[in-house]
């Protein structure tokens, strides 16, 4: 087919100006190329296939298996079988289109990051409830100390008000000491001159008293 249309591009266009044997290597190459993608195709597709029959043989061997678990179990446990079977049987299905369709390491893939982000989250999760806790931790803390420093303060200032009296006492007392003293002074010094006069007084009836006695000696002296 090649070499026919080759040929008949030739006699239809003889023109030195326009080379036949142009455009048909151009029309060659695109048929080639055509070609491998057609090839790969049927590779891919070839593969895809067998990929299929073998995953779906496996998932049929599977749901064997797991039917069989299923009935034991119903009859031990009394499972809600049908449903169970039911939830199975799309899983498998869905799992078998995502390996025919090459989506089901994408789905892995995904369901990888997806665990990541949730293991992370909840690394943040618990490092925000770990901050959380400490810093009302931390507030209580200073909730207490605060209320600590304000029963410290109230205990003294009535200390200083206690001080404050006992000095406005004290003074009061002393106060009172030194008036005391000094009228302890002042009658000491009255009764000082009190026993003085009567000192004095004293001493004037004793002098008189040997007047008057020196006297009668004498007047008797004459008598006699």
């Amino acid at each position: 087919m090649e070499n026919g249309l080759h040929k008949a591009l030739q006699q239809q266009w003889s023109s030195p100006v326009f080379d036949p044997s142009l455009y048909f290597s151009h029309v060659e190459t695109w048929m080639q190329v055509h070609r491998a993608w057609e090839a790969i195709a049927a590779k891919q597709f070839t593969r895809a296939t067998h990929d299929s029959y073998d995953n779906t043989v496996r998932q049929i061997e599977q749901a064997d298996k797991v039917l069989n678990e299923k009935v034991q179990q119903t009859k031990e446990q009394g499972l809600v079988f049908p449903f169970d079977m039911m939830q199975l049987a799309s899983e498998n299905m869905l799992s078998g289109w995502l390996a025919i369709t090459g989506q089901e390491s994408a789905a892995a893939d995904n369901s990888q990051q997806v665990a990541e982000l949730e293991e992370a989250l909840a690394l943040m999760t618990a490092e925000c409830e770990k901050a959380q806790k400490a810093k009302q931790t931390a507030q209580r803390n200073q909730r207490k100390v605060k209320t600590d420093l304000n029963a410290s303060a109230a205990k003294v200032a009535s200390l200083n008000e206690e001080i404050k009296g006992a000095k406005a006492e004290l003074a009061e007392a002393n106060k009172r000491a030194k008036q005391a003293q000094t009228e302890l002074l002042a009658g000491q010094k009255t009764l000082q001159n009190e026993n003085d006069a009567l000192k004095k007084q004293l001493k004037e009836l004793q002098s008189q008293l040997a007047s008057q006695t020196k006297a009668s000696q004498t007047k008797s002296s004459d008598v006699s």
